[in-house]
């Protein structure tokens, strides 16, 4: 490991330094040299400044020892393989015996000490008639001597005697090899006389054979064993996580929005560093989805498909989408009397508009203090004609345009009433400095919806880089929220955006005037959709304030056709009839035909 290799080299320079040090020391008490006690005074002052540049850099020494501390992986994986070369070695020890011969040797050891005895026995009577005994001798000595085909006592051979009740075949030993037959041999002090005898050990040589097979099997078995074990220790704890961040980069790099899980069940204490890289990873990568959006993922994907320095500045592309923009009211006033709690504000108002666009597939790209811009992406398929011209593509087409713009002003519609429902923000209802202020106050926004292309790209430089739109259509979307005012509605949509709208909703739609926008020669129509905010039922008094905004929503659920069904649109259109709507239309078409005091009638 790098920490002890590390250490191993300090060691060796401490080592040194030692040296160093003992010669500085007696260079200091014992200045050579002529001259006088001055000249002597310099030396040792010299050489005291050395031995003290000496110690310090030994203290530096011992603080890079410290600070080299092994790492969590490392004594994890250090612990594994010491444990596993520990088992590994304790079954070796327990498991070899049972490979050797000496194990299964079944032989008494008398071979050699019965031999010997058969010989004195038989020097003891030489010259006379063998006893009874000696045979029995004989016999016994057979009988405990395994395997044994030859016997020959001072030269004389009892193989086949017959005062014996056994019969040896000495021809066995001509067909054994070396390793296949033993002998043992007595040879006598006092005349040379010898005796000996062969043992057949081809049982026992092919058991040993198989038992070298068997040995040399498992050795190989508990080597591959421990080889494959450590390598699996080297995978879980190392090479599997540096696989899945690797993984996780390729990923963003082809779908920069992508959403990682973070793994937090760990205590942070004991994480291992591979884990805490792998969530960082993670993170910051989440991180980037949150602070680049959608319109950044161009960026995002291009830096990390290419090599060398980060390039923010990529060409934009065209996009067709639709465009909202929001705005918080009053929040001049609101931020003076707030202060530091108008941040918690804006990100608790910032969540409920995020959330409901983003349940309603659009996403969020700017937020701008009091502001917010959203956008709803078209699909590729879609094309800036079919978007101009719905009434001209085809009717699967036209099916997904008015899903689109009927999901746009559905979030904005569902975030007027969110607002009023929401106990979190009702705390500034009845906040005394805000209604001192301003007298019934009430968390309200504006806003605007255009539908049409834009520019989608990074704006800034190396320093400072925004993902956003660029196009006439977006300011215009800005154009119509603070136009709202004017109108005194509190949400304002083009004639462009009612007309790919789906069929339902787009005659649930009034038209309140027709105008020409700063920048554009061509009128263009503006059109409401009516809401009766009062109808939407406030948070109860004894409501938890700290309750989020998903327990709050009712946009989790499934509708065939939010229009008709859900719950906050269908408030907020109580009292918003069709003769309604019949006679303002009946108006404006005389408002624009110039009859203006049939159309005030």
């Amino acid at each position: 490991r790098v920490g002890t290799r590390l250490g191993r080299i300090l060691r060796m320079v401490r080592l040194l330094r030692i040296f160093r040090l003992y010669k500085s020391w007696h260079g200091v008490n014992n200045p050579s040299g002529g001259g006088g006690e001055e000249s002597k005074a310099a030396i040792r002052t010299k050489k005291t400044d050395t031995l003290l540049d000496d110690v310090a850099a030994e203290v530096d020494d011992d603080e890079i020892l410290r600070k080299t501390e092994e790492t969590r992986v490392g004594a994890r994986l250090s612990d594994l393989t010491t444990r596993r070369v520990v088992v590994g070695v304790l079954a070796l020890l327990f498991t070899l015996p049972l490979f050797d011969i000496h194990t299964y040797d079944h032989r008494t050891g008398l071979e050699t000490g019965g031999l010997r005895m058969l010989h004195t026995a038989f020097v003891a009577e030489r010259g006379t008639e063998l006893s009874d005994g000696f045979f029995d001798a004989v016999e016994m000595y057979q009988s405990q001597a395994t395997d044994m085909y030859a016997l020959v006592v001072d030269g004389i051979d009892f193989s086949n005697h017959s005062k014996t009740d056994f019969t040896l075949n000495r021809d066995i030993g001509a067909g054994l090899r070396c390793e296949e037959y033993q002998y043992t041999t007595y040879v006598s002090e006092e005349n040379g006389s010898v005796s000996y005898a062969f043992f057949d050990m081809r049982d026992a040589s092919r058991l040993k054979a198989l038992l070298n097979m068997g040995r040399t099997a498992f050795v190989c078995f508990v080597l591959g064993l421990g080889a494959m074990l450590f390598s699996k220790d080297a995978n879980t704890l190392v090479l599997k996580p540096i696989e899945r961040m690797v993984k996780k980069v390729r990923e963003v790099s082809e779908n920069p929005l992508k959403r990682f899980e973070v793994y937090d069940d760990d205590d942070d204490n004991k994480q291992m560093e591979t884990r805490m890289l792998e969530n960082s990873i993670a993170k910051i990568c989440g991180l980037l989805a949150i602070g680049f959006g959608e319109a950044g993922s161009e960026v995002i994907a291009e830096n990390m498909k290419r090599g060398g320095e980060i390039n923010p500045m990529i060409p934009g592309k065209k996009v067709v989408a639709i465009f909202g923009f929001c705005d918080i009211r009053q929040f001049t006033d609101t931020t003076e009397v707030l202060q530091e709690g108008v941040m918690e504000f804006v990100n608790t108002i910032g969540k409920i508009v995020h959330m409901e666009v983003h349940l309603h597939g659009g996403s969020a790209n700017k937020n701008i203090g009091d502001a917010f811009l959203l956008v709803w992406k078209f699909p590729k398929q879609i094309s800036l004609a079919d978007v101009e011209n719905p009434e001209r593509t085809t009717p699967a087409k036209r099916a997904v345009i008015a899903e689109v713009a009927n999901n746009a002003l559905a979030s904005f519609v569902i975030i007027m009433a969110s607002l009023r429902r929401s106990a979190r923000l009702d705390r500034y209802r009845h906040n005394p400095r805000l209604n001192k202020r301003m007298p019934d106050f009430e968390v309200k926004m504006g806003f605007g919806l255009h539908v049409g292309w834009a520019i989608e790209g990074a704006i800034g430089s190396e320093f400072k880089v925004d993902a956003s739109y660029l196009s006439p259509n977006v300011n215009l979307s800005a154009r119509l929220e603070a136009a709202t005012k004017q109108f005194g509605v509190p949400l304002l949509i083009s004639e462009e955006f009612v007309r790919i709208c789906g069929e339902r909703v787009r005659a649930q739609c009034r038209q309140i005037d027709r105008v020409t926008v700063k920048g554009s020669i061509e009128p263009m129509g503006i059109f409401t959709y009516d809401t009766c905010i009062e109808a939407v039922p406030m948070p109860a008094a004894d409501s938890d304030p700290t309750i989020s905004p998903e327990d709050e929503s009712n946009s989790f659920m499934h509708y065939e056709d939010e229009f008709t069904e859900h719950p906050d649109i269908v408030a907020l259109r109580q009292g918003v009839s069709q003769r309604f709507l019949s006679q303002f239309a009946l108006g404006f078409e005389l408002y624009s035909g110039g009859d203006w005091e049939r159309a005030a009638q």
